[in-house]
């Protein structure tokens, strides 16, 4: 019998196999094509602003630990969603917090 784990808020599902997302013909996919991370980043920071490390492991928690995203590609997102003003970084305790601008 097949366990159905559901949709997470990232409309990801997960099932008994596993951690990998299965593409056309049953092909292993990336998580996120190339640019989506963004996306996903915004909706963590309209939440609540948050620094990179949280976003990381929100998006870890937010996964059931099946992806850890890499600081190199959390960072440089980051920077770049900061650089085209969409988001704000503020210095706080020595860390910069993002948040929605």
């Amino acid at each position: 019998m097949a366990r159905h784990f559901g949709w997470n808020a990232f409309g990801f599902s997960f099932g008994p196999r596993g951690a990998f997302w299965a593409g056309p013909r049953g092909r292993r996919r990336r998580w996120f094509e190339s640019g989506d991370m963004k996306y996903v980043i915004l909706k963590l920071l309209k939440d609540k602003p948050r620094h990179g490390y949280e976003v990381m492991k929100e998006l870890e928690d937010q996964l059931h630990g099946c992806y850890s995203p890499s600081p190199g590609t959390v960072y440089p997102t980051l920077q770049w969603l900061e650089d085209e003003g969409l988001v704000v970084a503020k210095d706080a305790q020595g860390k910069k917090i993002y948040e929605i601008t």
